[in-house]
């Protein structure tokens, strides 16, 4: 006899980031890699992949003498002798790949003899880039994977501390719309994993790597928005199982207000042909979640969904959201698209 199964699954591609994960909503939506010149990817995310440098921190400095991030993240630092890489990269992968070195690592037994000490210090990555355009804009800085901590410096000042920054599989957001300037730096000090620490795992019969993991191995971008931001934007949906015939969705988003004044505006949304508004009242620096179900919005009653089937049973539908909050006609944040489908199998 056979059965068929049909359950549901959130699918998110927000204007976001990208790589090495299935990313929710949030960070991953758009991932085009603009190079640091200011240009945005789409109109709220600039990707800072390119022209990174990265150097063991007890050679990051002068005469021998290391120095902190007050300096590396300034123009006046000096760094010559560092290592070319880009981002997301570990330390290792920017050695390797970037740079030639270990070669032959795995030849052999000279995986066994390759030396760690080198990772046993904490590590810089450097960049620079130039942001045009963002007058009256509020600019985040996004880390979407840091392996394990890290100390962030920009334009000579500590945006935040290894204390706060930990973890492999956190996100990391900081609003750097006061420390921004004509041409800025970057400079971050990357720290692995010690004994205890929940780290990347591995198959117990692979070796671990030499660096374990350090590094920013996720993308690095700038968020750039209005006086609200819209954040970890969602959608669940309900699938009637018995009949494929109808479906209701849930749509929510994080909405923060980034100023210190009352504002009122619209949560303004469209799912092809269906289209939706709810007016919200934010009080200054409030941020909350928003939600709209298919009670408040009757489009959202979906009449004859398209299913997404696997390969082989149907085509792979999707629906897109694009979502915006509007404050007196002016979009101030927005997620150009969030995507979710409707997920189906059969056995």
């Amino acid at each position: 006899m056979k059965v068929k199964i049909v359950y549901l699954a959130l699918l998110a591609m927000a204007a976001s980031s990208f790589a090495a994960s299935g990313f929710a909503a949030e960070g991953r939506a758009v991932e085009a890699a603009a190079k640091n010149s200011g240009e945005a990817v789409g109109p709220r995310k600039v990707v800072l992949s390119e022209g990174w440098q990265i150097q063991q921190s007890g050679k990051a400095g002068v005469n021998g003498r290391s120095v902190g991030g007050e300096v590396l993240s300034t123009p006046k630092a000096n760094v010559e002798g560092w290592y070319a890489a880009h981002v997301p990269s570990t330390v290792m992968g920017a050695l390797t790949v970037d740079n030639g070195m270990y070669e032959d690592l795995f030849y052999g037994t000279n995986y066994k003899a390759a030396d760690r000490t080198p990772f046993d210090e904490s590590w810089w990555y450097r960049t620079s880039f130039d942001l045009a355009g963002v007058e009256g804009k509020h600019v985040s800085l996004n880390f979407d994977g840091i392996s394990y901590r890290a100390n962030i410096w920009l334009n000579g000042k500590l945006v935040a501390s290894k204390d706060e920054v930990f973890g492999v599989f956190c996100r990391h957001s900081f609003d750097i719309t006061d420390l921004l300037q004509k041409h800025n730096t970057l400079a971050v000090e990357v720290f692995r994993a010690q004994k205890g620490e929940p780290n990347n795992g591995f198959v117990d019969w692979n070796p671990r790597p030499l660096d374990e993991g350090m590094g920013i191995f996720r993308p690095v971008w700038l968020g750039i928005t209005g006086d609200v931001e819209l954040k970890n934007t969602r959608v669940q949906s309900m699938l009637n199982t018995g009949t494929l015939r109808e479906a209701f969705l849930n749509i929510s988003t994080e909405v923060a207000n980034l100023t210190e004044n009352n504002i009122e505006g619209e949560l303004v949304g469209k799912i092809e042909g269906i289209e939706f508004s709810l007016p919200v009242t934010l009080s200054p620096g409030e941020k909350r979640e928003v939600r709209i179900t298919s009670d408040d919005v009757k489009g959202l009653h979906l009449r004859n969904p398209r299913v997404w089937w696997c390969t082989g049973l149907g085509e792979p539908e999707m629906y897109d959201l694009d979502i915006r909050f509007v404050v007196g006609g002016k979009v101030s944040g927005r997620f150009r698209r969030v995507r979710r489908c409707l997920l189906g199998s059969a056995t």
